[in-house]
């Protein structure tokens, strides 16, 4: 299964499923709230009928200032386990009771694991190039009937956006 993703950053994309023609169609939508507080919160729909018609929210995600962030997937608080330094992975429970690994690959990848190491999912980030196209995000799932999609889309928002906001954080303590 494969998505393209709408933006480079997935909080604010819609996630296209790519079917065996290769067309695509929007299964999900991740916005993020406005102002000072509101970048910190990030909301997953899934897509009901059309592009801009926003179906449920399968995910919320708060980040905090200090920690103990909140990731809310199908109504149910997804308990993060353990995260690297500077969030270059992220260990998380997820709603079937098992432990999952999001790891950074290179500076815009992650790959999902089992704690058994099976790989589940790729996210490549895309790239942005100044004189040829730009490389579309993309996530690829190898094994969907082991970790629910909301689950993946949730968690893959939560990593890459927690990093972008540490990664910030850092750079501007200098």
């Amino acid at each position: 299964m494969e998505f393209t993703l709408s933006d480079f950053h997935p909080s604010k994309s819609t996630f296209y499923l790519v079917t065996q023609n290769g067309s695509t169609e929007p299964m999900f939508i991740a916005s993020m709230g406005h102002g000072l507080t509101g970048r910190r919160h990030t909301t997953i729909h899934q897509v009901g009928q059309g592009v801009n018609a926003n179906g449920p929210s399968v995910g919320d995600i708060h980040l905090k200032m200090l920690g103990g962030d909140r990731v809310v997937v199908r109504g149910s608080e997804m308990r993060i386990v353990d995260h690297g330094f500077s969030w270059k992975s992220i260990k998380f429970i997820a709603s079937n009771g098992q432990i999952y690994k999001w790891k950074a690959s290179g500076t815009r990848n992650f790959n999902l694991e089992t704690h058994q190491g099976q790989m589940i999912a790729v996210f490549a980030g895309g790239h942005r190039h100044l004189f040829s196209s730009n490389e579309q995000a993309t996530l690829r799932i190898y094994n969907s009937r082991e970790l629910a999609l909301e689950d993946i889309i949730t968690t893959l928002v939560y990593v890459t956006r927690r990093r972008e906001v540490t990664k910030a954080s850092e750079a501007a303590a200098g």
